[in-house]
């Protein structure tokens, strides 16, 4: 998985992508989550990294998250997604389907 780098007010932060769980949307801004859970906030709307990604290895469950694929441990049919570590992120049931197909696709890759 490519790098990801995010500017911030004090810095230029470059992500290995593999390491990142999951960007929420945090108002206009984005909050990326990180396996060690530290958190660093973007500037960018989450629609923008919706656009960038798209094709890769993120997946839009929810209109505030985007989940790293490979980080997917289990789907909650009442509204959960489990990634590494019990992290726990909301998942439309709109959005079940599509993410089960994703991952059987990233599977097939």
């Amino acid at each position: 998985m490519r790098k990801i780098i995010i500017n911030t007010s004090d810095r230029i932060h470059i992500l290995n992508g593999a390491d990142v769980l999951y960007i929420r949307a945090k108002a206009s801004y984005s909050v990326f989550v990180l396996t060690n859970r530290q958190e660093v906030l973007s500037s960018l709307p989450i629609a923008m990294y919706g656009r960038l990604f798209h094709n890769e290895c993120f997946f839009r469950v929810h209109r505030s998250f985007l989940v790293n694929l490979e980080h997917v441990v289990e789907i909650v049919r009442s509204g959960d997604v489990i990634l590494t570590g019990g992290v726990e992120v909301p998942i439309t049931k709109e959005h079940i389907k599509a993410l089960v197909i994703a991952l059987a696709a990233l599977n097939e890759k």
